[in-house]
């Protein structure tokens, strides 16, 4: 007698994803926007988000998010989307908190999504200053692109100028 036991969620998402199938049996695969770079940079897409970086900065991975390093090994960006319960509004966003004093905000202008903002912060206890939180949100308020860049100077201008936010189809 033959039975056929379906693999567990976790266990088939696994192996699709260690074969490099992009293939979703649930249909929740996220939307990929695609990006044109600038000369010398290279584009990044995650989730429903794009954006670009230097093309000499290596990216990698850890249990926090995606990062990319410089070619001394310094990480120069570290970049996550993540699913929140609000958008967030100027106020939260301006607000220091114990670990992270809030230097400045921007409204950023991010194609695609429902609303962004560049903030300025320093993290003193990490011995991080004069970082950038590039932050972008879909219209469902659900969805938050969260990108830190330590560096400073036109990069950040660069980076900022090319993220791009697209809704699932």
């Amino acid at each position: 007698m033959n039975r056929w036991f379906p693999l567990p969620a976790a266990a088939l998402t696994f192996v699709l994803s260690s074969s490099g199938c992009a293939f979703s049996p649930w249909g929740d695969s996220p939307t990929y926007p695609k990006i044109t770079p600038p000369a010398g940079m290279k584009a990044v897409a995650f989730d429903n988000f794009a954006f670009a970086v230097p093309q000499e900065w290596r990216q990698s991975s850890d249990q926090v998010g995606q990062f990319w390093q410089d070619g001394s090994g310094t990480t120069v960006l570290r970049e996550s989307v993540y699913t929140m319960t609000h958008c967030p509004d100027a106020a939260d966003l301006r607000r220091s908190t114990d670990n992270e004093k809030v230097t400045s905000y921007t409204p950023l202008k991010v194609p695609g999504a429902a609303g962004g903002a560049r903030v300025g912060f320093d993290r003193p206890s990490y011995d991080v200053r004069d970082a950038t939180n590039l932050i972008a949100w879909l219209k469902d308020c659900q969805t938050k692109f969260d990108a830190e860049i330590y560096e400073t100077g036109p990069v950040v201008d660069e980076i900022a100028s090319t993220v791009v936010a697209q809704e699932d189809e």
